[in-house]
């Protein structure tokens, strides 16, 4: 995945902070009004923020911080679930949110991400505004938005973009995702690779689906699927969430087709090809 987004404002492995603050992440300097150097409301559901690149950079470190502790963690959740032969529905799903967050994560670096506001969060962005302008606002309880960060007009600004997303956040993440993976260019023998994998989160009309639709499929429709006939349905899943050498073996069958099987086995494919992508990332920018 490219980094030259965030590169091109400053985010270097050198950049880091020298302690990570958990609040001083992105969702915390947003709704921190002493942050913003100017908050404008285009519409009731859009509006920008103005902050110091710095601030942003520093919030960024934080978030690829904080959120690899908790991939890490769910990676070795995996692991654990593998050594004790647990039914493929629990690992499937563990798998999926693992991955989730991973494709957060390198949207966040490619400066295209989404973001769920709470009730307070959201408040705390209004509370400088005019009254006429905070009661024409909705708060909820929860308020996802999708996030553009791009150079602001003034050197050392960031302008970020905030629009009200629907209240699927993990639909839009992948759809995020999928344009982000779309501008991807490559002509090697990555692009078998590369492009199963744009047809797996794209949605489009070759019959595969997204993850969250194959984890709502497990997780919600189909709960037979904790128990035999997921273990049945699950089994090349099971094989190649082991390793990804067994998932791009896989990947390379000229034949593959979305069948029942194979959708549960694509949540471990874009497992395996988003910790390597998360895990460059993480190196390249010596996070700890």
């Amino acid at each position: 995945m490219s980094l030259s987004h965030l590169s091109a404002i400053g985010l270097r492995g050198e950049d880091k902070p020298q302690q990570y603050r958990y609040g001083h992440t992105v969702k915390s300097i947003l709704s921190d009004a002493s942050a913003h150097r100017e908050v404008s409301f285009i519409g009731p559901n859009l509006f920008q923020i103005t902050i110091a690149a710095g601030e942003y950079t520093e919030a960024i470190f934080n978030d690829l911080y904080f959120g690899s502790q908790r991939i890490n963690q769910q990676c070795r959740n995996i692991e654990c679930l593998l050594d004790s032969n647990a039914q493929s529905a629990w690992i499937l799903v563990t798998a999926y949110y693992a991955a989730y967050f991973m494709a957060n994560d390198i949207s966040k670096v490619n400066g295209r991400f989404i973001i769920n506001l709470s009730e307070a969060d959201f408040l705390g962005i209004l509370s400088a505004q005019q009254p006429s302008l905070q009661n024409g606002v909705t708060v909820e309880a929860n308020n996802p938005f999708f996030v553009i960060a791009e150079h602001g007009q003034m050197s050392g600004e960031i302008v970020l973009t905030l629009k009200k997303s629907s209240p699927k956040p993990h639909q839009i993440a992948w759809s995020n995702f999928s344009q982000i993976a779309g501008k991807i260019k490559i002509t090697d023998e990555r692009l078998t690779y590369l492009t199963l994998l744009q047809s797996i989160v794209s949605a489009g009309n070759s019959g595969w689906e997204t993850p969250s639709t194959v984890r709502n499929t497990w997780n919600y429709s189909q709960s037979n699927y904790y128990g035999e006939k997921g273990d049945e349905v699950g089994k090349i899943f099971s094989s190649i969430i082991k390793s990804p050498k067994s998932a791009f073996s896989w990947a390379r069958n000229n034949n593959l087709k979305p069948s029942r099987e194979n959708l549960a086995a694509s949540v471990a494919y874009v497992y395996h090809i988003l910790k390597l992508s998360h895990y460059a990332i993480i190196n390249r920018l010596k996070i700890a």
